[in-house]
C-alpha cells in the first residue's frame, strides 16, 4: 500500500520507483484518488482502480499453481523484496 498522495522527490516516491522498475513497471492496482495521484507524479504508470478492473470478463481462465502475482515487502529494512504468490493461494486468501 502507498500514500494516497505520492510527491515527486518523497521516501514514498522513491521507495515506489524503485519497486516499480524492479518489478518491469506492470500496472498498478490503486484506489482512485492514489491512481490520481500516480499519473501526475509518473506519466510511465499505468494505474488502475478495482472498479475499472471489475468491468471486463477475465482475460484467461485461473491456472492453480500458476505464479499470478507479487506481493512486495514494505522495504523497512531496506528495498523491498518481491514475494511470489499462486493463483491457488490468491483464491483461497480471498474466499477466507
Amino acid at each position: 500500500m502507498i500514500a494516497d498522495h505520492v510527491e515527486e522527490g518523497s521516501p514514498t516516491a522513491e521507495r515506489f520507483s524503485h519497486t516499480w522498475s524492479a518489478v518491469q513497471e506492470p500496472v498498478v492496482l490503486a484506489g482512485p484518488s492514489t491512481a490520481r495521484s500516480l499519473a501526475g507524479f509518473a506519466q510511465d504508470v499505468r494505474a488502475l482502480t478495482a472498479d475499472e478492473c471489475t468491468r471486463h470478463e477475465p482475460a484467461r481462465a485461473h491456472e492453480g499453481e500458476r505464479q499470478d502475482d507479487i506481493v512486495l515487502s514494505s522495504g523497512s529494512t531496506g528495498a523491498p523484496k518481491a514475494i511470489p504468490l499462486t493463483e491457488r493461494a490468491l483464491v483461497l486468501f480471498a474466499a477466507s
